[in-house]
């Protein structure tokens, strides 16, 4: 490791609480010396934060959610040069966060928002034809598998979080009123070029989803959308799925996998 590595390593240790690492360059780490670059790396962590889960900012306000992720980067400052992967945990940290105990919902909303977040920073891929499915023989449909396009996310809740959530996106709509419901909700969101779309989805959809993202046939996975709603439509689903953009490609002879 060079020396400049080590400086730079020490230097992120210092900024985090641990000065006696730059003793090796610095005859006083003292945190007054210190104090302007930690309170641009925090600057910059609560400005992150802000972006990633603007809904978030939307219901609670900005001075409430700056307050809060200040906090949350005190206990888990950035430690990667890029931060567009700092949150990953922030749903999670919200949802032990004690002045947010008043909305329970709020760390679903924010794992909606990192999702969203997630699709927009995925990687890109081609997006796959309806006519790939419509051309198929019934006898290939048993080995052919639909591979999902990487921006997809896919998540269920048990309250209406995602109506909530999709209300916000909109700036003719107001959420006055909304009221929480103890149903069940499911989500998909993917990403057509630049533009990521969420949208609320079917159980029997979700299923299909879920089975093509652990490599199930076509059929297996139709099957499991069947037993999650006997009344699901199989072209109906996949109607709404490549409009989506949720496919990138189609593998045939795979096999019948069931794990």
């Amino acid at each position: 490791m060079s020396e400049l590595t080590q400086f730079q390593d020490a230097f992120s240790a210092a900024l985090r609480g641990n000065g006696n690492r730059l003793r090796w360059w610095m005859s006083d780490p003292s945190d007054v010396g210190l104090s302007v670059y930690r309170n641009t790396v925090a600057a910059g962590a609560v400005d992150a934060l802000a972006a990633s889960f603007p809904t978030v900012v939307q219901i609670v306000g900005a001075e409430w959610f700056r307050a809060a992720a200040a906090a949350y980067a005190r206990e888990r400052a950035p430690t990667k040069p890029s931060l567009v992967d700092y949150g990953e945990d922030f749903p999670e940290w919200l949802a032990s966060f004690p002045p947010a105990r008043d909305t329970p919902y709020l760390a679903s909303i924010a794992r909606i928002d990192r999702l969203w977040w997630d699709a927009y920073f995925a990687d890109d891929a081609e997006h796959l034809a309806p006519s790939a499915v419509v051309g198929l023989a019934e006898a290939d449909l048993a080995s052919a598998a639909l591979r999902l396009h990487p921006s997809v996310r896919l998540a269920r809740f048990d309250e209406t979080v995602v109506s909530l959530w999709l209300t916000h996106q909109e700036p003719s709509r107001t959420a006055e009123g909304f009221q929480i419901e103890v149903r069940p909700e499911c989500l998909l969101i993917a990403r057509r070029g630049l533009d990521v779309t969420a949208q609320l989805v079917d159980l029997a959809t979700l299923e299909l989803l879920w089975a093509c993202l652990l490599g199930r046939p076509l059929m297996s996975a139709a099957a499991l959308a069947s037993e999650a709603d006997p009344s699901a439509s199989l072209p109906a689903i996949l109607s709404l799925c490549f409009r989506a953009g949720a496919f990138s490609r189609l593998d045939q002879g795979t096999g019948d996998r069931t794990s």
